[in-house]
């Protein structure tokens, strides 16, 4: 950031911002309140200030303010300005998802939540400058205002034209396929909603702005010189306007990235500064949505590996059933087994008396043969 510009204060946006102003901390009184070097803004008196919003100046006053009780009230500062003044009406389309969720409460006539409970919070940033009637301001948006959301129609270029910067544009279209091919009509559709930008006048400056932003250059350098072209009844740096750029589009021998190269060398340190955050923007929102996806893939995996584990359980359950009765089976076998073999040995015992008894029988039958034959002689 520019050394000449500090950031004073980033205030959540609500109704106040949007509608006549903002009561400014105590200690931005020496900032907001200083109309000459070591002078003071005297109360009841007031202060014109200009507010540079996407390159456009809008003018509003800084009153004294008093609170509490007589003979002990503070006096305070605020920045002023009409419900209807073009800054207000800046305000009201530029937070459009705060104004709208006012309004919306507001028609349900619910007074006692319509400065709370908005779902996604927008901000308001103010810069100091090098001079003591002047503030840049800072939008930042509900959707995040670096992130364009586009459709292959008309809408598409009305994004484009939405944001005031013509470094986030570029930068943008380089990311994009799409947009590059189209790149000349999207700059054109930007410049137009640029210049479409009513109540409000051109930054006059010391400095040298072209679409809000701040030129780096030597004003006084030579168009050729820097570039290695010309520029239609243009010689220096400082002569360059808006239109001038427009028309180089339209050279045959300048694509996209010369285009780029050219704005770069123009506006080096905005579209440095611009680049640094598209892409810590662009890290943040890959790790969110990688932090998200992980987590997503994570919970998958852990909900598999508990049905794996349940339909094992299951599994170990049948099986530790099915053990049981085959170890009954097994134990009931084992017991007929015993029996049976009880059985055979008492049929080999009765066997065996069989055979002594035939063994017996035939010996008496011997005996009687051998009487008998005594019995003769």
């Amino acid at each position: 950031m520019d050394k000449k510009k500090k950031l004073l204060l980033c205030k959540e946006v609500d109704w106040p911002i949007i509608n006549d102003g903002i009561i400014l901390p105590p200690e931005l009184n020496h900032v907001f309140g200083q109309t000459k070097v070591g002078k003071m803004l005297e109360e009841s008196k007031v202060k014109t200030v200009r507010i540079i919003l996407d390159g456009r100046v809008y003018y509003a006053q800084v009153v004294t303010t008093t609170s509490g009780d007589k003979g002990k009230a503070d006096t305070g500062l605020k920045l002023s300005y009409s419900k209807n003044s073009p800054l207000a009406n800046k305000f009201k389309s530029l937070f459009k998802h705060s104004y709208d969720s006012y309004m919306s409460k507001r028609k349900r006539r619910e007074k006692d939540e319509l400065f709370t409970d908005l779902t996604k919070k927008e901000y308001l940033c103010l810069y100091s400058t090098k001079y003591l009637d002047t503030f840049y301001a800072e939008a930042i948006l509900a959707n995040n205002a670096d992130d364009f959301i586009f459709t292959h129609d008309d809408g598409i270029y009305k994004s484009f034209g939405y944001s005031g910067d013509i470094v986030r544009v570029l930068h943008t279209i380089g990311r994009n396929k799409y947009y590059r091919a189209n790149w000349k009509a999207l700059v054109l559709k930007f410049h137009d909603a640029w210049k479409a930008h009513q109540n409000c006048i051109l930054l006059n400056h010391n400095s040298k702005f072209i679409w809000g932003n701040e030129v780096e250059l030597n004003l006084d350098e030579k168009i050729g010189d820097v570039f290695g072209l010309s520029i239609e009844n243009k010689e220096f740096i400082r002569e360059i306007e808006e239109e001038d750029l427009i028309q180089l589009i339209w050279l045959d021998k300048l694509d996209f990235s010369d285009f780029k190269k050219l704005v770069s060398t123009l506006f080096t340190k905005s579209i440095e500064k611009a680049e640094r955050k598209a892409i810590k923007d662009e890290i943040t929102s890959l790790d969110a949505t990688a932090s998200h996806y992980i987590h997503e893939e994570s919970k998958k995996i852990i909900e598999n590996i508990q049905k794996e584990l349940n339909a094992f359980k299951d599994l170990t359950s049948q099986y530790s059933e099915r053990m049981v009765e085959l170890i009954n089976r097994i134990s009931t076998q084992e017991a007929e087994i015993n029996d049976l073999k009880e059985t055979i040995k008492e049929l080999n015992e009765k066997k065996k008396a069989q055979e002594e008894l035939r063994s017996i029988k035939e010996e008496l039958i011997e005996v009687k043969n051998l009487l008998k034959s005594y019995e003769k002689v």
